[in-house]
């Protein structure tokens, strides 16, 4: 009993520097398609950890994910009914367009706020997602049925043209708004 307790202090610290470390490398794994441009220190079996050098990791995992553009129009998808498969597929259509694999199809108020901020949206009309139903005017606007519709008769959300939100038939054949 009095060895494990003399070892303990020494099982805890190797124990929390493991966690440590799995900790980093699993916000590392999520942050693969952010750059980050701060210093990461590293830190081999036996070296000294400092504060300091704890610090600066998060210092810079702190910009890195503050700089994440959240909610801002980066492409559109190619073309698609409202039968494009499922919300997996349209993901991996914005995954395509803008070459990030955080990119997804943006919700209406995503298109809005990038308006807001001054991104650039090209003047064509693009499926949005609202992940609701809502009663339009008679019609019901459910994002084509999760997106496995492609009847003239059901509605998905659209930015439109003329740069604001509306219905769209889901026999229409349109690009994704994507979003980051």
């Amino acid at each position: 009993m009095k060895r494990i307790l003399q070892e303990l202090p020494v099982w805890f610290s190797k124990g929390f520097f493991v966690g440590l470390g799995f900790a980093f490398a699993i916000s590392i794994t999520s942050l693969l398609a952010v750059t980050i441009s701060g210093t990461i220190n590293t830190f081999a079996s036996g070296d000294v950890v400092s504060a300091s050098k704890i610090n600066e990791n998060f210092s810079s995992l702190e910009s890195a994910i503050k700089g994440i553009p959240l909610g801002t129009y980066c492409g559109s998808s190619s073309a698609s009914t409202g039968n494009a498969g499922s919300y997996t597929a349209i993901k991996a259509l914005c995954t395509t367009a803008c070459g990030n694999s955080n990119a997804h199809v943006c919700t209406g108020h995503e298109m809005a706020l990038s308006q807001q901020n001054g991104v650039a949206i090209p003047a064509i009309t693009l499926w949005t997602v609202s992940y609701l139903q809502v009663d339009n005017a008679g019609a019901l606007v459910s994002d084509c049925n999760g997106w496995t519709s492609n009847s003239a008769a059901v509605y998905g959300p659209i930015h439109n043209i003329s740069g604001y939100g509306g219905k769209g038939g889901c026999n229409a054949s349109l690009g994704f708004a994507c979003c980051l």
